[in-house]
């Protein structure tokens, strides 16, 4: 197939529909813009003390990468836990800023978090980078050895797991007392009695509970230690289909293998907002944090999802209820992911929309004269702020499509610079 030689102007536009030049003859003037500086006291303004204290701690541990500042757009990346969130802000005045951070809190309330005046705050306070120290080399403390059955030389041991008999007060309190007992022929005692030198054969279940133990070493050498709520459900998983976990000595506790997938009622609000909630579970306790999630049902414990998204833990302890853009946002961003944990169900009435990628408009407006000219080209969506299509736009946005209110618009910056290099 040949094609007509078109100059790079003329492709473009065919590409993008359209572009506006607007010279006004001899000088094309220059856009006059005001760049909003950069300080602390914005910070402050716009996320609060709470967020600029958050901030201040991330910046310390040195989680934000990527920090830049091209007005209007303060763009990063701020690393929680195994998760990268691109986070920042649009600063269109000292009173109108906009949060750009893709984390849930931003997502679910709007607040400006702590992500985005952390990247702030890492440009006017940047952390020099730290050396680590050789770390130093220590003998581990002489303690007995566990083997799988079969091991010569090695006596045949059971491990017992006793949680506080008061499970529900304790959770409530933060701190969960994990006592270990160790039964070896008619022996049980605690597991910090056993000979140091000695080996011990195991099932495959007692295995798993001492790999998990190696989080509380306290238990090695006193035979019981406390757990916080975040220790407490990263230890579960090795404590699944175990025969030995009681509640004091006597009540047989079961650490479930199998998944629960809860269910979320979607459910509509005047104005075109929405609320989440999960469908309840009569008898049942909820124990979570940001990224895991199990319930205790009678002594039974079983777990939520196997692949919880971060932060959405919290739709199963409250409702969320959404207003305007972030009804928008939650149905195009957050719902698919959380397909994957929860069963998902619209209330009567409600037809969630259908989600496709908006189709950008581009405007190409020149500056300087006529012996000298540059370029600006700006992407613009709907009604949307244009912006600079050459650049990387932190954040996703949607909007409601005009044309079909059962549709919502998905911004795809790439579909920008796809342009620009084609």
């Amino acid at each position: 197939m040949s094609h007509e030689p078109t100059s790079s102007l003329v492709r473009f536009a065919m590409l993008v529909g359209a572009i506006e030049v607007s010279t006004g003859g001899g000088e094309i003037p220059t856009p006059v813009t005001s760049a909003i500086p950069l300080t602390e006291k914005l910070l402050i303004n716009a996320g609060g003390w709470p967020a600029m204290k958050a901030a201040r701690d991330i910046v310390k541990a040195g989680r934000v990468t990527e920090a830049r500042y091209e007005p209007p757009l303060l763009t990063g990346f701020v690393r929680e836990g195994i998760k990268n969130f691109r986070s920042g802000l649009r600063i269109k005045s000292a009173d109108d800023v906009e949060n750009l951070c893709t984390c849930w809190e931003s997502r679910s309330s709007g607040k400006i978090c702590g992500h985005s005046v952390a990247v702030g705050l890492a440009l006017l306070r940047p952390v020099p980078a730290i050396v680590p120290e050789q770390p130093k080399i220590e003998e581990t403390a002489a303690g007995p050895e566990f083997v799988a059955l079969g091991m010569a030389k090695a006596k045949a041991a059971k491990l017992h797991l006793i949680l506080p008999p008061n499970f529900m007060s304790a959770w409530a309190k933060g701190q969960v007392m994990l006592v270990v007992e160790a039964e070896v022929g008619a022996n049980r005692t605690m597991i910090s009695a056993l000979p140091k030198k000695a080996a011990f054969a195991c099932d495959e279940s007692d295995l798993a509970l001492i790999e998990g133990l190696r989080e509380f070493p306290a238990i090695f050498s006193g035979g019981m230690g406390s757990s916080s709520r975040d220790a407490f459900l990263r230890f579960l998983p090795s404590l699944q289909n175990h025969p030995r976990v009681t509640f004091v000595k006597t009540t047989r506790v079961t650490i479930s293998s199998a998944v629960v997938r809860p269910g979320l009622e979607i459910e509509q609000r005047e104005n075109g907002g929405v609320t989440v909630k999960a469908k309840p579970m009569p008898n049942t306790m909820l124990l979570w944090n940001a990224t895991d999630a199990w319930f205790l049902r009678g002594q039974e414990f079983v777990r939520c999802a196997e692949a919880l998204p971060v932060g959405a833990a919290q739709l199963l302890d409250r409702p969320l209820q959404l207003e305007g853009d972030r009804a928008l946002q939650f149905l195009a961003f957050d719902l698919p992911r959380l397909r994957e944990a929860f069963d998902i169900n619209a209330s009567e009435g409600l037809r969630l929309p259908e989600v496709i990628p908006a189709t950008p408009a581009f405007e190409l407006r020149l500056a300087g004269t006529l012996n000298s000219v540059t370029g600006e080209l700006l992407c613009t969506y709907g009604n949307r702020p244009a912006f600079k299509a050459s650049t990387n736009e932190q954040d996703q946005f949607v909007f409601r499509d005009p044309e079909n209110a059962a549709r919502i618009l998905l911004d795809s910056s790439s579909n920008a610079r796809s342009a620009i290099t084609e």
